[in-house]
């Protein structure tokens, strides 16, 4: 399949993209980050100068029930398509969001084109979900990047650092962890427990509703396990 012109195309909308910064605050979870309309202001008159556009087509849907509620998982295949007639192949994104209605279906949409748009053009946010942030595993053993050099003391008394989960987007990271143990063995579901046991530490401090969804979802899928092995 001919890509040359589309590929010309992202390029140029690459270098004309620059940096979104975090424009909206999730007030419950006391975090910033850049919406949908954000990313939608930027790109698109970017994307429609270079002859592209967007294709999201939902392919699936999923319901499933979590702490007395209900659930859904939406699959989506996203194509970038150029007015010469060429696209790229479709990139798949899966999200998972509480069924509150109608409106449930177009919030997994407009989170799938966000997250597609910004791994696409290479879109930086200054967020700080990088898996270099996270604890590493080597060898059985978890270890942890390399903190960066503590900076001269401080010769004024200053106000003490926000916590270090501060801008943390616990909806997505719950959103990503859900999704990676739903289908998971009874031994990678144990290996889970352990290695994010200091990341559900700090949600639970953060928000413990969202923690006790995470919880009851893996108990929920720990017990299917088990009773599949009866």
């Amino acid at each position: 399949m001919e890509t040359k012109d589309i590929n010309a195309a992202i390029a140029s909308a690459m270098d004309k993209i620059k940096m979104l910064g975090k424009g909206e605050k999730n007030a419950h979870q006391n975090y910033n980050f850049a919406s949908i309309d954000d990313f939608l202001e930027m790109c698109r008159p970017i994307c429609a100068g270079e002859g592209l556009h967007i294709n999201p087509n939902c392919v699936s849907m999923d319901t499933f029930p979590v702490n007395n509620k209900t659930w859904a998982t939406f699959t989506f295949n996203i194509t970038m398509c150029h007015s010469s007639g060429q696209q790229t192949e479709p990139a798949g994104s899966i999200v998972s969001l509480p069924l509150t209605g109608a409106q449930t279906s177009g919030a997994a949409q407009s989170y799938a084109v966000k997250q597609y748009l910004r791994g696409l053009l290479l879109i930086a946010t200054g967020d700080n979900d990088d898996a270099d942030f996270l604890p590493q595993v080597e060898g059985g053993i978890e270890t942890k990047p390399a903190a960066a050099a503590a900076p001269p003391p401080a010769q004024k008394a200053e106000a003490p650092p926000p916590p270090a989960n501060a801008d943390v987007d616990w909806n997505k990271w719950v959103n990503d962890q859900m999704n990676q143990i739903k289908d998971a063995t009874k031994i990678k579901l144990l290996m889970w427990s352990k290695k994010t046991q200091k990341q559900r530490d700090d949600l639970k401090e953060a928000d413990r509703e969202l923690s006790a969804t995470l919880g009851d979802f893996y108990q929920q899928k720990y017990d299917e396990q088990n009773n599949g092995e009866r």
